[in-house]
């Protein structure tokens, strides 16, 4: 052949290559697709460059094409690979580093033949040899050149072994497939082994490279005729793994020959390696080996644990036999059939607890103790929804109107600890526990369901603390209100919660709920019954209820006592048959404007007649009740016996007349008994100064003549003492007459003012001591300011004194709202007094302190009392011992 039927020849090839690879771009994104591409685009590479090499007969010109072809050569065998392996589905390399891997001798390979002139590692030598027409390179392999042909045979064996190993597993309609792929590459590698055995027709000239023809060819006729990437890849990807099935197919040897993508997702395995077994990723379940050991089908249950939920499958085991009736493998296929089992499961919960609520709804409407029959209800419905607890939760409110839930009722099945009587489920606030959200979805009747962890975190704490792995929880509505909720919980497994199963526990909560309710009413109607009856044996009122005919309908046994009829006389009887004939004509009067709507209700006198012809004084307060039509329905009448207060009155009115004139004579003569009092206080103190006065002078000067002895002297002091305290204390009690006999002038006084000028005399009259005085501003009353002086100069005065051991004393002046009104007060932190005897402070001549303590002769606070009572007012005083006294003083009308 001439040089130039071989490059025609070549580049025919590399044409048919690029239509092959232009016909693969079109088939993505089926499996393989890109793959077969790249590999079609490596082989027009080839065969492009290589016939432009020979077309040629300078050296330099031929090393240029060589460096050109040589990335088509080093890419041809791992694309090989990698299509080999996708089809065959032995492996899929795809990550960055698997791809780095497999094209990194190749990589070297093209660098290295690119710069082989600076290293000559690929070729040693490159001389133009002459074979008959043609010129060729003459090339002396160099180390790198034998790694890259160890490497692209190993590639090209790999490759031809995965396709032999999918043999048995693949459909007979397409084992052709696999054969015309094998070859397709038996026919280039052949060619090469047999050139590096020595076989070599045109000298040095690549044989290999025309064998490219085949495969080229081969590739063609699988895609075009036999729909290679379209049947293979596309079906099973776009049939088997978009399945919900999973399928699984194992050879006789135990190993697993193919796996579609969901039952590689249900054993959470991405990939299988060739040498996977099936007893490695199915020893979960030894019931599906085990029928992989057998030569007939089986139906396996198995549950498996699918996306974090776990699903029941059936797995379908069928043997594959060959034509001789032979099983060559087991074929898996596992079927989801969660649904359908809950579907059933449902089904049945669903009757169970339509039955359930038609057992609790019949316990709810016979038995006579609410609480049994709720318990009863709460069994009933939780056996039948199994689950581990039911409870029923009641809505309140805290004295600021926020809701807060409580339990009241709780059935528990087992050793699943009970409830309630946990102190944290009562009177808890929806809101400051966290749990909100309940309130807001409960209140618009939406059930609260699902798994625990699932929750928000603040509500999961107290759920967690009574082991609740899942729940259910569904609002009870009342007459239109969110009244509480019913819940249902799960303690040991996880549980998905369906529909019909809410809908149907929401009915049942409605149910309880109501009967909560109902029996509730029940109770306060019996109550309240009770409550009436008591009511109406009162013993001290009279209480008779008619119809508007008049007619006595009930009466209690006060009034029939007050009548002196038996109950059974009276009821039937008409009001008349026991009114006072005087006043039948006023009451028939009186129930004709009740009757014709003019009165509701009424208070009046009237007489009634005994058994014994009596009368009987009363007063009746009536009142009609109408139904809901506005028909009076009865009469309500309260009637109370005031016989003996009416005879009391007429005793009364009979001593009126002659009242008046006793409190006239009673009121001279205490008037005159107060003055001769008065007058005799005023001669007795008057009498008695002149002696003591003389005997005062007698005895100053005695002391001051007479020379005795020391007891003598001691004699004379007690006496000048005696005399001076009982001067004293008569000039005190002139003192208290004269204020009780003065008559009171009201004016304006400024108390701040004339408290700080007392407070200035007493600082004047003792300089040494240290007192801080506080006087509230602006203090203005309407007083008679000479005696309010005094007073209030008391006050102080017994504010200094009682200060006096103090190293830091301090008095303040002021006014504050007391009990009785405004009040004006002196304190101080002096020495106090015990507030058991603070009745005797205000007392003429009363000491609480002795005189070796604190000067003082107990008259200072009588006169205060004395002035402010002179003014209408009151004064008291709060203290206790070592922690001072605070006086206080209020002056009627006295605030200017």
């Amino acid at each position: 052949m001439t040089p130039n039927a071989f490059s025609a020849v070549l580049w025919l090839t590399a044409s048919g290559a690029l239509a092959l690879a232009w016909l693969a771009w079109r088939e993505r994104p089926a499996r393989g697709a890109r793959v077969l591409t790249l590999l079609s685009a490596s082989v027009a590479l080839w065969c492009f460059g290589y016939g432009a090499e020979l077309a040629v007969h300078d050296l330099r010109r031929m090393i240029f094409w060589s460096c050109v072809q040589y990335p088509g050569i080093a890419m041809l065998p791992p694309c090989w690979l990698l299509f080999s392996f996708t089809y065959s589905r032995t492996a899929e390399l795809r990550s960055v580093r698997d791809l780095a891997l497999i094209f990194l001798i190749p990589a070297v390979t093209v660098l290295a033949v690119w710069t082989n002139e600076l290293h000559g590692l690929y070729y040693a030598g490159r001389v133009p040899v002459e074979h008959g027409a043609l010129t060729l390179q003459g090339l002396v392999p160099g180390p790198l050149y034998w790694l890259f042909h160890v490497y692209s045979w190993g590639c090209i064996l790999v490759a031809c072994l995965a396709l032999l190993r999918m043999l048995p597993s693949t459909p007979s309609h397409m084992v052709g497939n696999v054969y015309l792929l094998l070859i397709a590459a038996a026919v280039p590698f052949g060619l090469a082994i047999a050139r590096a055995l020595g076989w070599r027709p045109y000298g040095v000239l690549d044989v290999s490279s025309l064998g490219l023809a085949a495969p080229t060819v081969l590739f063609g006729y699988l895609m075009l005729r036999r729909r290679l990437l379209a049947v293979r890849p596309i079906a099973r990807d776009m049939v088997l793994d978009n399945l919900d099935h999973g399928l699984m197919v194992v050879n006789e040897t135990g190993m697993v020959v193919d796996a579609n993508e969901t039952m590689r997702d249900l054993l959470r395995c991405p990939r299988l390696a060739p040498s996977t077994t099936a007893s490695s990723i199915l020893e979960r379940w030894p019931s599906v080996v085990a029928a992989l050991g057998e030569d007939v089908a089986r139906v396996v249950e198995v549950d498996v644990r699918r996306h974090g939920i776990r699903r029941t499958m059936e797995v379908e085991v069928n043997p594959v036999r060959d034509g001789s009736g032979h099983a060559i493998a087991h074929a898996l296929v596992w079927r989801d059939v969660t649904d359908q089992r809950s579907a059933a499961e449902a089904i049945r919960r669903r009757d169970g607890l339509l039955e359930a609520e038609a057992a609790a709804a019949q316990a709810l409407l016979t038995m006579a103790d609410t609480d049994a029959a709720i318990q009863q209800a709460l069994r009933t419905i939780g056996t039948a929804a199994a689950v581990d607890r039911v409870y029923v939760f009641e809505n309140g409110t805290d004295p600021e109107g926020r809701p807060l839930l409580s339990q009241r009722y709780e059935w528990v099945r087992g050793d699943v600890s009970a409830q309630i009587a946990n102190p944290d489920l009562q009177n808890l606030s929806y809101y400051d526990a966290g749990y909100g959200r309940w309130h807001d979805q409960l209140s618009l009747g939406r059930p609260i369901m699902g798994q625990v962890h699932e929750f928000p975190l603040q509500e999961q704490p107290l759920l967690e603390q009574q082991d609740i792995v899942s729940l259910m929880v569904v609002p009870i509505t009342v007459a239109g209100s969110f009244w509480g909720f019913m819940g249902f919980d799960e303690c040991h497994e996880e549980r998905v919660w369906t529909p019909s199963e809410s809908a149907l526990l929401t009915a049942a909560a409605s149910l309880v709920g109501n009967a909560i309710m109902r029996r509730r009413a029940l109770d306060e109607l019996a109550v309240s019954e009770r409550r009436f009856r008591s009511y109406f044996d009162l013993p001290l009122t009279g209480i008779v209820i008619a119809r508007p005919d008049r007619t006595i309908t009930e009466a209690n046994e006060t009034f029939c006592r007050m009548v002196g009829y038996a109950r059974s006389e009276l009821v039937g009887t008409d009001w008349a048959a026991i009114t006072s004939p005087n006043g039948v004509s006023a009451e028939v009067e009186r129930h004709d404007r009740v009757m014709d709507g003019a009165e509701s209700r009424g208070y009046f006198e009237k007489q009634y007649v005994r058994r014994d012809g009596s009368l009987v004084d009363a007063h009746v307060a009536a009142r009609i009740v109408r139904g809901p039509g506005g028909a009076v329905e009865y009469v309500l009448a309260a009637i109370q016996d005031v016989t003996t207060m009416k005879e009391t009155e007429r005793r009364l009115l009979a001593i009126k007349d002659t009242l008046e004139d006793r409190v006239t004579e009673r009121t001279i003569a205490l008037e005159n008994a107060n003055e001769e009092l008065g007058t005799f206080a005023d001669t007795i103190a008057f009498e008695l100064r002149g002696p003591l006065q003389t005997a005062r002078s007698f005895h100053e000067e005695v002391v001051r003549i007479a020379q005795v002895d020391a007891e003598t002297r001691h004699y004379l002091d007690r006496v000048g003492e005696g005399i001076e305290e009982l001067l004293a204390m008569l000039n005190g009690m002139l003192r208290i007459t004269r204020i009780a006999h003065s008559d009171v002038r009201r004016v304006d006084v400024d108390l701040s003012r004339l408290a700080c000028e007392l407070c200035d005399n007493l600082r004047a009259s003792e300089p040494e001591r240290r007192v801080d005085t506080v006087i509230a501003p602006a203090m203005t009353v309407r007083a008679d300011p000479r005696f309010l002086e005094t007073a209030l100069d008391e006050l102080l005065r017994n504010a200094w004194k009682f200060t006096s051991e103090r190293d830091r004393a301090a008095i303040e002046v002021g006014s504050e709202e007391t009990a009785r009104g405004l009040a004006y007060f002196v304190r101080d932190n002096g020495a106090g007094f015990d507030p058991a005897h603070k009745a005797k402070l205000f007392r003429i001549f009363q000491r609480l302190h002795g005189r070796d303590e604190f000067e003082g002769r107990g008259i200072g606070l009588a006169v205060v009392q004395r002035v402010v009572h002179l003014h209408g007012g009151h004064v008291w005083a709060v203290g206790n011992t070592n922690e001072g006294a605070t006086f206080y003083f209020t002056l009627p009308d006295g605030q200017a």
